[in-house]
């Protein structure tokens, strides 16, 4: 038997956008499943333990991982590193001077970029930006501690990985509804099962349809992407703050001993 009690991360970035994904293909089955109700139940039980749920988390991911890079090179980089840009205006430019001393003090053997280093080698400089994102995403895997950095990672992924299926899911939702509108002509399966039941389902499936023809694209994963940037950025304080209060402690033994 499989192992379907997922992590919260896994149930909301992975497994939800999979099953928002599928939800178009179980609406024709709700129509029918009066007439074909010992089939559905014979379907699925097999499918449940053979570990759909496991293969959905998994499958979830890995479209959206993969193109994240495209999601990147639209956005000019990953939303933390341009946010650190010199040349970027997202985020004051005080906090933004903050965040580099912060920086400095996290990673002592890396020399922050000024403005003229980074306007002389752009690379170089977004190498040592993403270096410091690394350090920030390391060292902020407590879910408890940083619980408003884990709700934005969450929100990231799951629209990240929603939108890498997003053809399949126009293909899925637009399939579905001509079936859907199929099955309102055909009058006799009108008469079989409730009229009601099957508007419903038509009315679901065109507003499945209309998300990922309208709403899901790029930008709509950038909000998200940028809420976590700024979540991560902010808990650097918090990092810095510990940081500096280990380095005194450990100053203070130190002349102790001496």
């Amino acid at each position: 038997m499989f192992k379907t009690n997922f992590d919260e991360y896994t149930r909301r970035a992975r497994y939800l956008p999979m099953l928002i994904l599928l939800m178009p293909c179980a609406l024709p089955a709700v129509v029918l499943v009066a007439r074909f109700s010992t089939w559905v139940s014979a379907l699925v039980g097999p499918l449940i333990a053979l570990g759909l749920p496991y293969w959905l988390a998994q499958t979830g991911r890995d479209r959206g991982k993969r193109k994240e890079a495209e999601l990147y090179s639209l956005w000019g980089g990953k939303p933390s590193t341009v946010k650190l840009r010199h040349r970027d205006t997202t985020i004051n430019a005080h906090t933004k001077a903050r965040y580099h001393v912060i920086g400095q003090e996290l990673m002592p053997l890396v020399r922050f970029p000024t403005a003229s280093d980074e306007t002389a080698d752009p690379a170089a400089a977004d190498s040592v930006y993403e270096a410091f994102g690394d350090v920030l995403r390391e060292r902020t895997r407590d879910t408890k501690k940083y619980r408003l950095v884990f709700e934005e990672l969450m929100n990231y992924g799951f629209r990240r990985n929603l939108w890498g299926w997003r053809a399949v899911g126009i293909a899925l939702s637009g399939s579905v509804l001509v079936v859907l509108a199929g099955l309102l002509i055909w009058p006799g399966h009108t008469r079989a099962t409730s009229a009601a039941l099957l508007v419903g389902a038509t009315v679901v499936d065109i507003g499945i349809f209309a998300f990922w023809l309208f709403w899901s694209d790029p930008m709509w994963v950038k909000i998200a992407a940028d809420g976590y940037a700024d979540r991560l950025l902010e808990a650097s304080c918090d990092l810095a703050a510990e940081w500096n209060k280990q380095r005194r402690k450990a100053t203070s033994s130190t002349r102790a001993i001496t």
